[in-house]
């Protein structure tokens, strides 16, 4: 999946109106009949980026992994000491009591 804003071919502080009239523009050059591919991908990018929810979620969780899925705790966490296999309150407890005994 290619990063929204090359699709669109916009910079990244690019206002909602702005956002709009690349994806039109966009529409208008990769119909679904000649260019699915591409038609695809700039739907994809402008449901990324279509209001400020979905753009503050691409800026906090970057790129999702597999269409809408998300990201999995492992990889929001930065240092490898903290990587754990399970999720849940347990999980949570041990990440605390970890970080505790670093301070």
């Amino acid at each position: 999946m290619l990063y929204p804003f090359e699709v669109l071919e916009l910079q990244e502080n690019a206002s909602l109106k702005e956002i709009r009239k690349a994806y039109l523009r966009k529409l208008r050059v990769y119909s679904p009949e000649k260019a699915p591919e591409m038609f695809q991908a700039v739907s994809e990018a402008y449901e990324m980026l279509k209001d400020e929810e979905s753009r503050a979620r691409l800026e906090l969780f970057g790129m999702p992994l597999n269409g809408n899925e998300a990201p999995e705790i492992n990889d929001l966490l930065p240092l490898k000491k903290f990587k754990i296999k399970r999720s849940g309150v347990a999980t949570w407890q041990k990440i605390i009591k970890q970080s505790k005994s670093y301070e």
